[in-house]
């Protein structure tokens, strides 16, 4: 499965918007002065638990710069068959840049790990994100060491009987 963002905004977006915190109505015990470190523990801890039950875990932050996040933006909103994609939110997200920024170091910094890796990606040309995440999605693949199912026993020998009934069928007549 791919999560977009998923679980993570939790520990970002909610730590730059106090607001939706409490729109969430925790009881008063859950938002203490730790929340932020419960956070980002929860989510190592619960990466760490997928692995170990044989779930590849592989995460994607794709680093577009200031610049050309704004040139992506504009080009969105010259191009009307790029307009679906604009929201004017992401412009005032923008003057939350630099917060965004050190949350996002913080949560990559603390769930990366041996089971559950970071992929942070330069994704200011998308064929050279797209050539990197393919290549780790690739070798995350490589890693699982997978392989088709060996038939043995009755499995195989009710092959063979299919094989041998289909091989005796008669051609069918051709018309004309």
């Amino acid at each position: 499965g791919i999560f977009n963002r998923s679980y993570y905004e939790e520990a970002v977006t909610v730590r730059i918007h106090p607001e939706f915190l409490e729109k969430q109505r925790l009881p008063p015990r859950c938002v203490t002065k730790s929340i932020w470190d419960e956070r980002l523990e929860d989510i190592a801890r619960f990466e760490g638990y997928l692995a170990r039950n044989g779930v590849l875990v592989r995460k994607f932050f794709l680093h577009v710069s200031k610049e050309e996040q704004k040139r992506r933006f504009l080009e969105r909103i010259e191009h009307p068959e790029k307009n679906w994609k604009f929201n004017s939110s992401d412009v005032a997200e923008r003057a939350h840049w630099d917060e965004y920024q050190r949350h996002w170091s913080t949560a990559i910094a603390r769930t990366s790990t041996a089971s559950a890796p970071w992929f942070v990606v330069p994704a200011d040309k998308k064929w050279f994100t797209r050539l990197l995440v393919a290549e780790a999605v690739v070798c995350g693949l490589e890693e699982l060491e997978l392989d088709f199912p060996r038939l043995e026993g009755a499995r195989r020998k009710e092959l063979e009987g299919a094989r041998r009934a289909l091989e005796s069928e008669r051609a069918p007549r051709s018309r004309r």
